[in-house]
């Protein structure tokens, strides 16, 4: 019976038809190992840049802070940049450079300046209304329609992020006033 099974598995691999199924299926594999790899490097950047705002915030001002940001993120971002900005149509470059204002450079701003008087939990907390300005800001400019499932599912994750810093529980010396400036950000967004 061990023959046998030793011939069958031989002839398996060495059948393009197993060989092409085995190799599709390394194919999905690799590429889901890939994407999920990628997601959690994506998750530890996103989720550290508070946490390293206030740590920088120990020595350097807020502009200071924000600004090595913006200049960090230009130096990563100057090659695509330099190879793909002759693509853009010269009548929708004001429209491009108000995206960046509003998209980076303020809420890299606001953000930063925001830590200075509330902990970078509540930061990272306050971000997650990002979605819901989207939709809000989609809704009353662009007439968006959103679906029902969007909603509630944007809801059940802004409730994990209050119940998660809820559970840390909140310090009494944040101030409402730097709340502000984070609420500002997720709007510019």
């Amino acid at each position: 019976m061990q023959n046998l099974a030793n011939i069958f598995f031989a002839f398996c691999l060495n059948s393009p038809a197993f060989k092409a199924t085995l190799q599709a299926t390394l194919n999905i594999l690799n590429k889901n190992l890939i994407n999920w790899l990628l997601f959690a490097a994506l998750s530890f950047l996103w989720g550290s840049s508070f946490i390293l705002m206030k740590f920088s915030l120990e020595q350097f001002s807020a502009y200071q802070v924000a600004s090595l940001r913006m200049i960090a993120a230009g130096i990563v971002l100057l090659p695509f940049a330099i190879r793909f900005f002759r693509l853009i149509p010269k009548n929708k470059l004001p429209v491009v450079f108000l995206s960046g204002v509003l998209g980076s450079l303020f809420p890299a701003f606001l953000f930063c300046m925001a830590e200075v008087g509330i902990s970078s939990t509540l930061a990272g907390m306050l971000n997650s209304l990002t979605p819901i300005f989207v939709i809000l800001i989609g809704a009353v400019f662009y007439n968006v329609r959103t679906t029902p499932n969007k909603i509630l599912g944007i809801l059940i994750a802004f409730t994990g992020s209050v119940l998660l810093l809820l559970s840390k529980g909140v310090s009494g010396n944040q101030d409402i006033f730097y709340v502000l400036f984070v609420i500002l950000a997720t709007i510019c967004y």
